[in-house]
């Protein structure tokens, strides 16, 4: 099965066609968009004061978010009571001793990340092969956990061993579960390759941190595998989008999540092929929705059909975490 399926579901979520094609889905997602924006500004006292005056018909006027109102607003923009919180998943912010911004999940907004995964993993997983897992959340809920019962529910076999994998591990494993796919972080991933060049998955998905084309390089030299890339953030429920074939840019999960990309200086609103930071907004989320959230990582959207699948919907391109291009002055 081809991975351009992807777009084709987040198309299925708007209710729409695959001849639909992107405007429907951006016609969708703005009228999704409003409809979160409404709902949380009735159930968060922090979105009920910030959107005391907007316009409800124009988006771009609301104003955006980032993580220090994570920080300082925490429990204000939280929709639920806490009876129905699922999880929480608190993150410090590397090199600093400030508080932790903590994301609040209901469950059925984990279920749509793990829809995500199904779907973005359906292409490379086999009924009965071995998905290796090679991240941290193994428990309940938790980022491991939630790609396990994804590689589940397409029948496979999945076995997490966390973001370090002992090299005696994965050989002990692998004598019995080789592994068809396997997800893991690019540095530690790279690093097993090296000690166990005979592993031999078909195709690893690297998430976590970004993707050097180096490390790419070596990687699918090492175990002549597939190499794609997978981005995403603990804002967005882990998932965000999927490269189809390496280099193809990010198919992203447009039925959970609009993308914009924005100066970073200015906060102007750039067009499709453009560098800037990028902006997401949740479209469904229960328990602490997000709208206009500064992600502090610069991108562009990649318009016009993929050139290795035809999926329709705009992609993301390279992520640069946190970091500014000297091009954005």
């Amino acid at each position: 099965m081809a991975v351009w399926a992807l777009d084709d579901w987040c198309l299925s979520q708007a209710g729409l066609q695959p001849q639909d094609g992107a405007q429907a889905m951006l016609a969708y997602q703005k009228t999704a968009l409003e409809r979160q924006a409404r709902y949380a500004a009735a159930h968060s006292l922090f979105y009920r004061r910030l959107y005391e005056n907007v316009d409800w018909g124009d988006y771009r006027s609301w104003p955006l978010i980032d993580q220090g109102d994570l920080r300082r607003q925490e429990r204000r923009l939280v929709c639920l009571p806490q009876g129905e919180i699922q999880r929480i998943v608190s993150q410090y912010t590397s090199g600093s001793s400030g508080s932790a911004k903590r994301i609040y999940f209901s469950r059925e907004d984990l279920a749509a990340s793990e829809e995500f995964f199904v779907q973005g993993l359906r292409p490379w997983v086999s009924p009965g092969q071995a998905l290796w897992i090679c991240l941290s959340g193994a428990g309940p809920d938790g980022l491991g956990q939630t790609l396990a019962q994804a590689g589940r529910r397409l029948a496979a076999a999945p076995y997490i061993l966390g973001e370090k994998t002992a090299p005696q591990q994965a050989a002990a494993l692998a004598a019995y579960a080789p592994p068809q796919t396997l997800i893991g972080v690019p540095r530690p991933t790279l690093a097993l390759a090296q000690t166990l060049p005979e592993l031999r998955p078909q195709t690893v998905i690297l998430s976590a941190d970004d993707v050097a084309e180096d490390l790419r390089r070596q990687l699918s030299l090492l175990w002549r595998c597939r190499v794609l890339a997978h981005w995403g953030m603990t804002e967005t429920g882990w998932g965000g989008g999927v490269e189809c074939a390496p280099g193809s840019g990010y198919h992203l999960r447009h039925g959970d999540l609009f993308f914009e990309i924005i100066h970073p200086h200015s906060g102007e609103i750039l067009p499709p092929g453009e560098e800037g930071e990028l902006v997401i907004s949740t479209l469904n989320r229960r328990a602490m929705p997000l709208l206009r959230y500064r992600t502090g990582d610069i991108s562009r959207l990649l318009p016009g059909p993929c050139p290795h699948c035809g999926g329709v919907l705009p992609r993301l391109g390279t992520v640069w975490g946190h970091r500014l291009p000297h091009c954005i002055p």
